[in-house]
C-alpha cells in the first residue's frame, strides 16, 4: 500500500506550491482483491457446509454459470455483478448479506494505509488531511 504525493506550482501563482494526493492505485486494487477473495472463501464455506454438500458443477449449473467460473470467484479471481451474487446465495441456501465479508475486513486495509501516513516526512498539518481523507473513502456500514 502507499500514497503518492505531488507538488506543482500554477502560472498564476508561481510562488505557491500545490500538494496533492491520491492512494497509488495498486493499494485499492490489494483491497479489492482481498475482498473477493474473502468472498470466495465465504462461498466455497456456504457450498461445502450446505446439506446436501454442493459440488462446484451444481452449484454451476443452477446459476447458469461454467464449472470453471465457480472455480475462479472462489480463487477471487473473477469479479461478479450484483445479480450474480443473489443467484449464488440462493442456490447455497442464504440471503446475499451473507455472503459479502465483514465490514471489518475491508477495514483492515484502510488502517495499515493510515498508519503509512506517520512515516511521511510531511507537516503535522498535511499528516492530518491526509489521515481524514484515507478514512473518509471507508464505507460504513451499520450493524
Amino acid at each position: 500500500m502507499s500514497i503518492c504525493l505531488t507538488e506543482r506550482t500554477t502560472e498564476r501563482h508561481p510562488g505557491s506550491a500545490k500538494l496533492t494526493f491520491r492512494v497509488v492505485a495498486g493499494t485499492k486494487m490489494r483491497s479489492v482483491e482481498s475482498f473477493y477473495k474473502e468472498f470466495g472463501r465465504l462461498l466455497r464455506d456456504a457450498r461445502g457446509r450446505a446439506d446436501p454438500r454442493i459440488t462446484q458443477k451444481q452449484l454451476a449449473d443452477r446459476v447458469g454459470l461454467s464449472r470453471t467460473s465457480i472455480t475462479n470467484i472462489e480463487l477471487g479471481k473473477q469479479h461478479i455483478p450484483l445479480h450474480v451474487l443473489f443467484a449464488l446465495a440462493g442456490a447455497v441456501g442464504l440471503k446475499p448479506s451473507e455472503l459479502l465479508p465483514d465490514h471489518r475486513f475491508v477495514s483492515a486495509s484502510a488502517a495499515a494505509l493510515a498508519s503509512q501516513v506517520d512515516q511521511l516526512q510531511l507537516s503535522s498539518t498535511t499528516k492530518e488531511l491526509l489521515r481524514r481523507n484515507v478514512s473518509a473513502e471507508q464505507p460504513t456500514r451499520k450493524t
